[in-house]
């Protein structure tokens, strides 16, 4: 006499993606600012291995890897933190402050997409320098008109940002 059974499980992954994104407080027109991007499992996830971990920015170029992956197979472990980092140039027409998410996406053992967002502000510093130049005529005779002009642009070394209500 013989006797078989059969069980089947269905496992389903539940790694859940945690991301805080750091950078300076302020920054000056002109100056770089850099941004770090940390990528781990969030204390809710189960600590599957998340495959395919990348970082993207909603102002900057993608974030460049830079250290994390204790075991080097690629993958985003229980216990990992997966840093990255990014640098940005700040223009005289950025807003201020400078509000910016990262996210985090990668893949679970499933197959599902998984994201985790953080933002950061960026308070900006603008340095604009105007220069104004009077012209005119250099003599006049007693009950002349006299036309003055003035011509307003930013000085050398300015950081060319606008500037609202000059009168």
């Amino acid at each position: 006499l013989t006797a078989q059974d059969g069980h089947s499980l269905n496992v389903e992954f539940s790694p859940v993606l945690a991301l805080t994104k750091n950078g300076p407080a302020t920054a000056v027109v002109g100056q770089s600012a850099t941004y770090t991007f940390s990528v781990a499992h969030a204390p809710s996830s189960d600590g599957s291995p998340v495959s395919g971990v990348s970082v993207a920015d909603s102002i900057t170029a993608a974030p460049v890897y830079t250290s994390g992956d204790a075991d080097p197979d690629g993958l985003l472990d229980g216990g990992e933190t997966w840093q990255y980092s990014v640098t940005k140039l700040v223009g005289p027409n950025d807003v201020d402050p400078l509000v910016n998410t990262g996210t985090g996406t990668g893949t679970d053992p499933d197959g599902d997409t998984i994201t985790a967002t953080d933002d950061h502000p960026l308070g900006i510093d603008f340095l604009p320098t105007l220069e104004v130049v009077k012209g005119g005529p250099s003599s006049a005779n007693v009950g002349d008109v006299v036309t003055y002009t003035f011509d307003v642009s930013h000085a050398p070394g300015s950081d060319g940002s606008s500037i609202a209500g000059v009168t």
